[in-house]
């Protein structure tokens, strides 16, 4: 019903194959970045973002840039320099 109102075309990341480049779309963004086990991480929403559909526009429409401060602090925060690990996996710093 959104689509159809601003004239587009509903997507969604499933109901393939083909399925859909939902992953490479967030990341292409600027606004999400990739963890270390490949979850994706958005800039001010952290892990707790879903990606379930898109709306294809028959325009153009240019997106806010990134928010650079909020995405730098998160990274510090979401990415340590090292974690260290022992046979049983990651130990608490």
């Amino acid at each position: 019903a959104m689509a159809q109102i601003v004239g587009g075309q509903a997507l969604f990341p499933f109901g393939g194959p083909p399925f859909l480049p939902f992953y490479s779309w967030a990341l292409q963004s600027g606004r999400a970045w990739e963890s270390p086990v490949k979850l994706l991480v958005h800039d001010r929403q952290g892990l707790w973002l879903s990606y379930r559909g898109a709306i294809a526009l028959p325009y153009r429409y240019d997106l806010p840039p990134p928010h650079k401060k909020a995405l730098r602090k998160l990274r510090r925060q979401a990415l340590p320099e090292r974690v260290p690990y022992t046979s049983a996996g990651a130990r608490p710093l």
